[in-house]
């Protein structure tokens, strides 16, 4: 069940989550209908905010990297732009690693949406 809450709070659809955590029926339904106990939806939300506060230390990194980027682009020189854009790519990376964050941790308010359901309707699309 972990493997599957892990690859559920990944962004994968239930279906491919029960298949990359071993789980052997191809039936849709019974991935859906785990995905959405209570238990795994309270195990998938604890997940993530495990992963936003463990990526959070990544934020200033990647706003430096983003400011850099920034600074090389003004100048006019082929190197300076090279290294812009590598600094942009860098920072793209670890934003890429961080989860969406619950809506939760973002306004501190008991969310009316699940956090799957506000990911889902919020979060960026694939």
């Amino acid at each position: 069940m972990e493997a599957f809450a892990q690859a559920l709070a990944r962004g994968l659809p239930p279906g491919r989550a029960a298949r990359e955590s071993g789980y052997a029926d191809t039936d849709h339904s019974h991935a859906k209908i785990r995905a959405k106990r209570p238990d795994m939806i309270a195990r998938i939300a604890e997940i993530q905010r495990e992963h936003a506060v463990a990526l959070r230390d990544l934020t200033p990194l990647i706003e430096r990297l983003t400011a850099l980027a920034d600074l090389a682009a003004q100048m006019d020189s082929p190197a300076a732009l090279r290294e812009a854009r590598a600094a942009l790519v860098e920072a793209g990376k670890l934003k890429a690693l961080a989860p969406i964050p619950p809506r939760a941790l973002l306004t501190g308010e008991e969310p009316e949406l699940t956090d799957r359901e506000w990911a889902r309707r919020y979060g960026p699309r694939s």
